[in-house]
């Protein structure tokens, strides 16, 4: 069902939003991306990822920390739904640890936001037996821009020969937006 482009044809959003669901739905994204879904469908597949987005949210709102018994039950597949805020919350002991093994598929679909966040040893802990796989990706957007914010140091730490991190004594100023210089210049600012 899955492989089949005319899936769209063959089933209603009703359909799709009964069958097609939770770690299912997350595993089969990059297969079905690319077919020719209806508005309807569509929103029948967004309105399931929204309840794992929620369910995942509601655990959080109550208590729950993302330790590696919840990332357990949550699983890799599911950690690209969480927002910025929500990564940065995976407890250190789930990270270090190095049970999580994300795929790097996976890793290059979370939030770039998220990615960004992540220091050398996260990515570790996050990859675990994975980690090797990062120097055949690091020519991917996601993964080649975390490596710029990087130290080289930590970089060289991985033992995996990636190039292109901060030397060390070297700090990242956040620039400032066009729109701010714009406005700026615009009010006589510049």
């Amino acid at each position: 069902m899955l492989r089949d482009k005319l899936m769209p044809i063959y089933y209603t959003p009703e359909d799709l939003r009964l069958c097609l669901k939770g770690q299912k739905l997350v595993e089969s994204l990059p297969i079905i991306s690319s077919y020719a879904f209806t508005y309807d469908q569509l929103k029948a597949l967004k309105d399931n990822l929204d309840k794992a987005k929620l369910l995942i949210k509601q655990y959080l709102d109550s208590g729950g920390q993302l330790n590696s018994t919840a990332l357990d039950a949550i699983g890799p597949k599911y950690i690209c739904l969480l927002d910025k805020d929500q990564f940065s919350m995976i407890d250190e002991e789930a990270i270090n640890k190095n049970g999580v093994n994300m795929d790097i598929e996976t890793f290059m679909s979370l939030r770039k936001d998220s990615v960004m966040a992540l220091t050398v040893d996260e990515v570790k802990g996050l990859l675990g037996r994975n980690l090797r796989e990062l120097k055949d990706y690091q020519e991917q957007p996601v993964i080649s821009s975390w490596i710029h914010r990087q130290k080289q140091s930590d970089l060289d730490s991985l033992d995996l020969g990636l190039r292109g991190g901060l030397p060390d004594g070297y700090i990242v100023l956040p620039l400032p937006s066009y729109r701010k210089k714009r406005e700026a210049f615009a009010f006589g600012r510049i």
